[in-house]
């Protein structure tokens, strides 16, 4: 959450770094898609 916020108030900034923004947008993805994925319980093995 914090990166979502961080990068989104950088990216409203005047002189602020849009490429390190858009980094950190696109790390906050990365790290709530992979939380999404660990939620889910493992597969049953077949046997």
């Amino acid at each position: 959450m914090a990166l979502l916020i961080g990068g989104l108030w950088l990216l409203r900034q005047p002189g602020g770094n849009r490429t390190k923004a858009l980094l950190m947008i696109i790390a906050a993805f990365v790290v709530a898609f992979n939380a999404f994925i660990a939620a889910f319980p493992p597969p049953q093995l077949p046997g």
